[in-house]
């Protein structure tokens, strides 16, 4: 009786990772499907930690370019205060010194325009510049009370020292210009901060999606 016949099963072929011959570069199609799912898994896991991470970022950049925008918003209300108080402040001295009849509507325009700056609360100014703001509030404070004694002196006759208000209106003048030019460049700070985050904000997203 003749013995059975046992055909061998034919070698499953095996590919070699850029063609190096060696056992541990080369595997069948199963095994390298199987290594190239686990590889895609492990970098769609880590792309997705990578998203999250830019995405917070993302947020936490976002909170503070709205912290210095807003800051410099505050900032820019103040600014025109103290700023609108020094133009009327200014175009009163010039009425008064140089007209014989000064104008009650420009005084008045000075005295309210003073007020508004008298009358807001410092606890609204930012920590940083609150005492370049009471410099401000002290400044006009001063300018309108000199300005009103000339004021009084041109249309009630009454006494005055004329050279020192008038050296007293200058002074605080120059002294509101100087907390006004302060508040610009705070103003400015805070703009090129906010600047520089929103391009820190687009060199995260160009690292994760390059064009």
């Amino acid at each position: 009786m003749d013995a059975p016949i046992v055909t061998a099963a034919a070698a499953t072929p095996e590919y070699c990772f850029l063609w190096i011959n060696h056992w541990a570069a080369c595997m069948t199609k199963a095994e390298w499907s199987g290594w190239v799912q686990a590889i895609g898994a492990i970098a769609a896991i880590f792309a997705s930690a990578v998203l999250v991470l830019v995405q917070h970022r993302h947020a936490a950049l976002e909170a503070q370019v709205t912290e210095f925008k807003n800051a410099a918003s505050r900032l820019l209300s103040l600014q025109h205060l103290l700023s609108d108080a020094h133009t009327n402040l200014t175009a009163a001295e010039t009425d008064l010194l140089r007209v014989e009849s000064p104008s009650l509507e420009v005084f008045t325009a000075a005295t309210n325009a003073f007020s508004l700056v008298r009358d807001t609360d410092r606890a609204d100014v930012m920590p940083q510049l609150r005492s370049t703001f009471m410099s401000g509030q002290l400044a006009a404070a001063d300018a309108h009370a000199a300005l009103e004694r000339i004021y009084s002196w041109k249309v009630h006759s009454t006494g005055t020292n004329l050279g020192m208000d008038q050296m007293q209106v200058e002074s605080a003048i120059g002294r509101l210009a100087s907390a006004i030019e302060t508040f610009k460049r705070q103003i400015q700070a805070l703009n090129s901060f906010a600047g520089d985050l929103r391009a820190e904000q687009k060199r995260w997203w160009r690292a994760v999606l390059p064009n």
